[in-house]
């Protein structure tokens, strides 16, 4: 390990210490005191119950992730409104993301959080008047949710996995101190963080209840999420056999979790009005998001940032429901308003994006993509052809793509198409592929483009940004480069600490 002898949060000390003490008193009014600076007290079991219902926990604010995955584009036009510079910085893959002289939003709040579990940890097993089941359920959806921060951040701060450099990648530090007041931090590796994960998890499975609410932990929500950490390592065996699990656990849950079949579930599937696009379905309610964790993305609401490319919308069938997600007009497609130049569109509906930790369509194509890393062709086919068939029509259907003007489209189905299904290459760019169709525009395959980045595999997709004049010529193009696929630690922030090492 690397020491750092320095107060890694200074500069974001103060906010931190006053975002908790408001986290605390969101959940109850009369449980919490703060009697030393710097420090939160509880009593009973029911208090830490009480503070791992915050809000803080499941959503955040920021949509940087949209800014960073390949699947966007930027209009000229509408390049200065962006809402937050950083987001901007994040489109152009830019050096530095954060400005010099502003907090990270990320560090910030995940920071926050880990405060705030670490104190649950290590708190509740000697509170009062609870029983000890609850004890170590409330510990065990502790220890969940700072695994899950803790696979965000390395997501943002850290190189992809590599098993021959892992020992000696750096990632950020292993943060397991209730108090704020901590000056001494120790930056881990990436092997390490990724092991302080999967410790975290497999502690907390034990005592995690079935799937009973969906913005709070889970013994199914857990094995998925460590499904996605053993396949953010590689280790695709184990991403499959934990992800298994996490199906069975789902299947027995008191509330349901699984896919929307967008041929049958209209609400979601089809636009209820013009302007805001799909049916909203919120994250409490939301079938396919059984472990909520979710970033706020301004892009799906009436923002005009960044839109999806013309290779992106290239990629699905004229049939395709999810097409009704986008527009390809300004206000959402009311055809007397002017059409986006070269064949871009935008993202409209829900604000809200898929949970990161996980969601039901995540699953079905990592554990495809898994198995056929392994050879599992058949496997692998078998799941994808699952997924679409909860997306697609049936081939052979009518279906009218446009009434102004009138347009109509045979659907080709859901099925595979024999060549590909039968070559290990095609049929992994085809899973990639599907990922675009159904993630685009929500920043999830910012994860993916990192993981795949170098792989042979994929060595014929690209990964740029454009920007597009109102004329549909191209004004600038920004290339992703491997360094870029880590964020840096911004002037404020190393300034406050010297010794620590900035990624490239």
């Amino acid at each position: 390990m690397i020491l750092i002898m320095k107060n890694l949060f200074t500069y974001i000390k103060r906010i931190t210490l006053f975002a908790l003490i408001a986290m605390a008193s969101s959940c109850s009014d009369d449980f919490l005191e703060v009697p030393v600076k710097g420090k939160l007290t509880a009593e009973t079991t029911s208090d830490y119950e009480l503070l791992l219902k915050n809000e803080d926990f499941y959503r955040q604010t920021g949509g940087i992730r949209v800014g960073l995955a390949p699947d966007v584009c930027l209009l000229s036009e509408f390049a200065q409104s962006f809402v937050n510079p950083e987001k901007a910085q994040a489109f152009q893959w830019t050096e530095d993301v954060y400005l010099s002289d502003e907090n990270m939003t990320i560090v910030q709040n995940h920071t926050k959080n880990l405060y705030a579990y670490n104190k649950i940890i290590e708190e509740v097993p000697n509170s009062l008047e609870g029983t000890e089941d609850e004890k170590r359920r409330i510990l065990a959806e502790a220890l969940t949710g700072r695994a899950w921060i803790n696979f965000d951040l390395i997501d943002y701060f850290s190189k992809p996995y590599n098993a021959s450099t892992a020992s000696t990648d750096l990632a950020f530090p292993i943060i397991t101190e209730k108090e704020i007041t901590q000056t001494f931090f120790e930056q881990s590796t990436v092997e390490e963080m990724y092991q302080h994960i999967i410790n975290d998890l497999t502690t907390a499975m034990p005592d995690l209840p079935i799937l009973t609410q969906r913005l709070r932990p889970s013994k199914g929500g857990a094995m998925a999420l460590l499904g996605k950490v053993y396949m953010a390592k590689g280790e695709y065996q184990k991403a499959i056999d934990f992800i298994d699990d996490a199906f069975d656990e789902f299947a027995n849950g008191a509330i349901p979790a699984g896919l929307y079949d967008y041929n049958v579930d209209l609400g979601v599937a089809i636009p209820s009005n013009p302007i805001l696009g799909a049916s909203s379905i919120q994250p409490i309610d939301h079938n396919e998001n059984p472990f909520g964790r979710y970033y706020d993305n301004p892009d799906g609401g009436f923002l005009q940032e960044t839109f999806l490319t013309p290779e992106t919308i290239a990629l699905y069938d004229p049939t395709d429901p999810r097409k009704l997600f986008f527009a390809g007009n300004q206000f959402f497609s009311l055809p007397s308003f002017p059409v986006y130049p070269a064949g871009v569109f935008k993202k409209r509906g829900s604000g809200n994006t898929p949970s990161r930790a996980a969601n039901i369509p995540d699953l079905y194509l990592l554990r495809a993509e898994a198995k056929a890393r392994l050879d599992d062709l058949a496997g692998a086919v078998t799941d994808v052809e699952f997924f679409r068939t909860h997306r697609l029509p049936p081939a052979g259907t009518f279906v009218i793509t446009s009434f102004s003007p009138f347009a109509f489209a045979i659907s080709q189905g859901p099925e595979v198409p024999t060549a590909i299904a039968s070559d290990k290459n095609q049929l992994l760019n085809f899973i990639m592929d599907e990922r675009i169709r159904e993630f685009c525009g929500t920043g999830i395959e910012w994860s993916t483009t990192r993981r795949i980045f170098s792989d042979p595999i994929f060595s014929g997709r690209t990964y740029v940004h454009n920007e597009y004049a109102e004329d549909g010529t191209i004004n600038a193009t920004y290339t992703l480069t491997e360094d870029r696929l880590v964020l840096r630690y911004n002037e404020s922030f190393m300034n406050q600490n010297p010794n620590f090492i900035n990624n490239p």
